[in-house]
């Protein structure tokens, strides 16, 4: 799985390469947070061991909605990364809830 996951992060290094037309070391500095919360929402648990690829998609393709309504509402991008942490935040709260472990 872990072969899978690098062998697609290298196609998408070369495909952003390839769209961009030249690539430094801090390309992707501020996507990491996007990643997390994509990861997050779909239901990857932060325990480990859970979570489904279509639950990680599921999480991408949210977040890219939001992404782009928020960008076409031109609001500031220190309020798209608010949203995001609240975003996490109510799905982590959400996922505690539903495990049972949020009355301890």
């Amino acid at each position: 799985m872990f072969v899978l996951g690098s062998v697609l992060a290298s196609i998408g290094g070369l495909i952003v390469t390839g769209y961009v037309g030249a690539i430094n070391a801090n390309q992707g500095n501020g996507m990491i947070f996007t990643a997390f919360a994509a990861a997050v929402i779909g239901g990857i648990s932060l325990d480990g061991g859970k979570g489904t690829m279509l639950g990680a998609l599921s999480g991408v393709l949210l977040l890219g909605v939001v992404q782009n309504l928020l960008t076409l509402a031109q609001v500031p991008s220190f309020w798209i990364q608010a949203i995001y942490g609240a975003i996490i935040l109510g799905s982590l709260m959400v996922a505690r809830l539903a495990s049972g472990e949020g009355q301890n």
